[in-house]
């Protein structure tokens, strides 16, 4: 447009957005400065002076005209900020460690239902589910627990493994059998596939307590190490006080099948071979129990519930231990001759254990 003789050319929209930009800080500035102490706003003048004397070597540098820098390096700090808040909590939804101090039993296992059969206190028209058994599906985080109930669940031709995520409750499906109305039985197995957060395993506990309970499946991811797997196992089962001792008032034994999982998986270990390293585990864990027990004995005669003998044998764990311990190779990726997976559901719904070398 010309006038006057002279020409007005519009700014670019980057000048304008950065003037428009500018405007909005300053404003902000003076908003805010009656609210702020008198040392940041000592700060705020001490930065913009510094910029407006060292104006021209700071333009070389960054090739722009800050305006407002004091505010801008503050609204950069805030922004900052607010994004690594954001990322934080982006990391949080899908972590392994998230906190459970907040939830109890009823929390965790507040999807399970059902009675077992002859226990049942609810009225006939109850809905509930009757059950004979409960199969307990145990193990750490990622271990295939959850793929495996899948697995048996809902076993079906075309059937994909499914994308699971790290639960903080207990799933449970229920399963007829071949026993199903025969003298008085429901034909129900209940399985529960209980959450591997550490944080869990003191309700973890009362899973293990009713004489319904007969079974575990404990999963062992056949492609990672097994000291933590190992000591899930013998802290929480093999040598708890509260399951010995149930186990030894009702005379019953409690059998365990490892499922050494994802065996499909390049670089996993055979169950052989799991087997000689969960035995050395647990042999070294019993040892440093037993030294901690002789340096806090006090001359009292506490229960001692640990493993007994020279080595941990896991096809013979003695005669005080009501536990037997079986083991079975699964890869959940293989489509035909799975027979693994064969083996867990006969334990699973009949109780029938794998025939295996006890090596």
């Amino acid at each position: 447009m010309t006038m006057s003789g002279s020409t007005k050319v519009d700014p670019p929209p980057s000048t304008r957005m950065r003037h428009h930009h500018a405007m909005i800080l300053t404003t902000l500035r003076k908003s805010s400065a009656p609210f702020l102490p008198p040392p940041l706003l000592r700060l705020i003048h001490a930065v913009d002076t510094y910029v407006q004397l060292h104006h021209a070597s700071i333009n070389a540098v960054t090739g722009t005209n800050i305006e407002e820098p004091s505010m801008t390096i503050l609204s950069s700090l805030v922004m900052a900020y607010l994004l690594w808040r954001f990322f934080k909590g982006i990391t949080w939804l899908f972590s392994n460690k998230r906190s459970t101090a907040h939830l109890g039993e009823e929390s965790v296992l507040g999807n399970l239902g059902g009675y077992g059969n002859g226990d049942r206190k609810g009225s006939a028209s109850s809905n509930a589910i009757i059950f004979d058994e409960t199969v307990v599906l145990c193990g750490l985080m990622g271990s295939g627990k959850t793929a495996l109930l899948h697995r048996l669940c809902h076993e079906k031709e075309g059937w994909e493994l499914p994308l699971t995520v790290t639960s903080i409750i207990a799933n449970v499906c229920y399963l007829p059998t071949a026993n199903a109305h025969r003298n008085g039985n429901a034909g129900v197995v209940r399985i529960i596939d209980y959450p591997g957060h550490p944080s869990l395993a003191s309700e973890f506990t009362q899973l293990l307590i009713p004489a319904t309970t007969s079974r575990i499946v404990f999963t062992i991811d056949a492609a990672q190490p097994i000291t933590d797997a190992a000591s899930f196992l013998y802290h929480s089962i093999l040598t708890h006080t509260t399951i010995r001792k149930n186990l030894q008032q009702q005379s019953r034994i409690l059998k365990i099948l490892v499922a050494c999982t994802k065996s499909d998986v390049k670089g996993s270990k055979n169950y052989k071979r799991i087997k000689i390293q969960l035995r050395n585990e647990l042999d070294r864990l019993r040892k440093v129990d037993s030294v901690i027990r002789e340096k806090t004995k006090n001359g009292e005669c506490d229960d001692d519930w640990s493993l007994k003998g020279q080595n941990v044998d896991l096809d013979n764990l003695g005669d005080d231990v009501p536990i037997s311990i079986c083991f079975v190779e699964v890869g959940l990726g293989v489509e035909k001759d799975n027979h693994g997976l064969v083996a867990v559901r006969d334990f699973v719904l009949n109780g029938v254990v794998p025939c295996q070398d006890k090596k």
